[in-house]
Formats: C-alpha cells, sequence, structure tokens
C-alpha cells in the first residue's frame, strides 16, 4: 500500500512537470518570510531555457502632470536574439485632477545609441487604452513576436514607453514592465 501512495505521487511530480515543460513557461513569486515580503515586482517569468529577460520601462510609481508634451520612459536595449516579448501596464488606484487622461504606447527603435540618443527613429509597437477618470483597467496587456522567414514587420531591439497626460493638474499611479524570450 505504501508503495503504491509513492508511486502515485511521483506520477502526479511528473504530470505536472510535463505539464509545465510543455506549456515552455512558468511563473513563480518568491515566497514571503521573515524580512522577504511578497512584492508585485518579485513577479518573473522563466522559460526552459532560462533565456527570459525582464526589463523596466517606467518604474512602479506616482507620476504628476507637468505639462502635455509626451515623456519618454526608460529605454531598454535586449541583448542577443530575442523573438517573443510581452508588456505590461498597470494602474493603482484611480487618476487626480481635472478631466484627467494618460495615454501610454509602446515604442521600438532598430537604430538607438545610446552615444546618440536623439537620432534614433521610434515606431509605436502599441497604444494602450487611454486611463481617465472613468476608464480605470488595473492592467493592460499586449504579446509580440517576430515571425521568421515571412514578411512580418521585424522589431528592434531597444524598447521604450512614452506617456502623455491630459487634462489639469493630473496624477497617476503606474508602472510598464517587459519581458523578452
Amino acid at each position: 500500500m505504501r508503495k503504491a501512495f509513492t508511486l502515485n505521487r511521483l506520477y502526479l511530480l511528473l504530470s505536472v512537470l510535463v505539464l509545465f515543460g510543455a506549456l515552455g513557461w512558468t511563473q513563480f513569486r518568491a515566497e514571503a518570510g521573515p524580512g522577504k515580503p511578497v512584492q508585485a515586482d518579485r513577479v518573473a517569468a522563466i522559460s526552459a531555457d532560462g533565456k527570459i529577460v525582464k526589463s523596466v520601462l517606467l518604474a512602479d510609481g506616482a507620476y504628476a502632470m507637468v505639462n502635455t508634451t509626451p515623456v519618454n520612459g526608460t529605454v531598454s536595449c535586449v541583448q542577443g536574439d530575442a523573438k517573443q516579448w510581452a508588456a505590461q501596464l498597470t494602474l493603482s488606484g484611480t487618476m487626480s485632477g481635472t478631466n484627467p487622461t494618460f495615454a501610454m504606447v509602446l515604442q521600438h527603435s532598430i537604430d538607438y545609441d545610446p552615444a546618440n540618443p536623439s537620432a534614433a527613429h521610434w515606431i509605436t509597437v502599441n497604444t494602450f487604452t487611454t486611463i481617465n477618470a472613468t476608464v480605470t483597467p488595473a492592467s493592460q496587456y499586449v504579446s509580440w513576436s517576430d515571425v521568421p522567414a515571412s514578411t512580418a514587420i521585424t522589431f528592434g531591439d531597444c524598447y521604450r514607453g512614452q506617456y502623455t497626460f491630459g487634462g489639469t493638474t493630473s496624477g497617476i499611479n503606474v508602472g510598464l514592465h517587459m519581458i523578452s524570450k
């Protein structure tokens, strides 16, 4: 009876591992413990080959309107041969201000050079739903990939978020994170 119970547990464990392997991706969260609180920024994605890069294009935090000029987030350039990407815009709470709006686009560049950043050409990959006083999605997600040997758009290896405020004295708590494989 004990052998059957142990074999059943082993079979269950192997089934779970095969399932994760078939999916290709697993997600994990750092465990809480003494001095180790679970934090949203500790969520990561890993693949079977371990070649996942996580980038912060706009750090989670409070942002306030200065004017209506677009503001660029952090540029992240992926080294290597990435073919798949995903980005997530997260909102904490609601917007403040008079008639506030917050628009975010995700952009890529094939010619970005840190030595001469103003010479880069940026192309919009995705436009997220504009957030305002009544449209407040907690999270927006987009994923995309290159298709080898096709006429599909090939994406650059450098990315950034660019946001624009509208309204008067608008403010928001938001973050933009990206992973690539």
